[in-house]
């Protein structure tokens, strides 16, 4: 764990590199969040928030397909 903010700015600025995101909009509004790092050169994890109103597999699922898509052209091979 850093010491301090100069520490923990030059430790969130190495792992930035690591990590990805996307806004999920859906007719133009915003509705969601997914957040990916990247945990090997293979592997990745991959976390999502969605607002209540915007549940459901007609917005998600097409969200998180595209999401998934760009990870395993990224590299990734296991999520």
């Amino acid at each position: 764990m850093p010491e301090d903010l100069d520490s923990f700015v030059a430790m969130w600025d190495r792992e930035e590199q690591r990590r990805t995101s996307w806004a999920i909009v859906h007719d133009g509004e915003l509705i969601g969040a997914a957040f990916s790092y990247r945990l090997s050169p293979w592997l990745a994890d991959l976390h999502c928030v969605f607002r209540k109103d915007a549940f459901g597999h007609k917005r998600t699922v097409p969200a998180l397909a595209a999401v998934c898509e760009a990870l395993f052209a990224d590299g990734v091979e296991k999520i």
